[in-house]
């Protein structure tokens, strides 16, 4: 559950605004900023993070929230921009 909360959290605002604002090259930015977080493989991402800073569940659920959210991000873009078109 948590690891959903953080994955939404950042996502959502970030993507309505891109999907609002497509025209003015916010959406083209954040598009490219995502897909190379998207780039990254998940698995070693989070292993980095967690044996970085502990083993901890918490530092792991956070971590992949975080791995997460660009996924999170493309989703709501499909759906604002499907909105807005229509």
């Amino acid at each position: 559950m948590l690891k959903t909360i953080i994955a939404f959290l950042p996502g959502v605002p970030i993507d309505l605004e891109a999907g609002f604002y497509r025209a003015s090259g916010i959406d083209e930015t954040i598009t490219r900023v995502i897909d190379a977080l998207l780039s990254f493989q998940t698995f070693v991402s989070v292993h980095f993070i967690s044996d970085t800073y502990s083993q901890k569940p918490l530092i792991a659920s956070i971590a992949i929230g975080i791995i997460g959210s660009p996924i999170v991000v493309k989703l709501v873009r499909g759906t604002v921009i499907g909105i807005m078109s229509s």
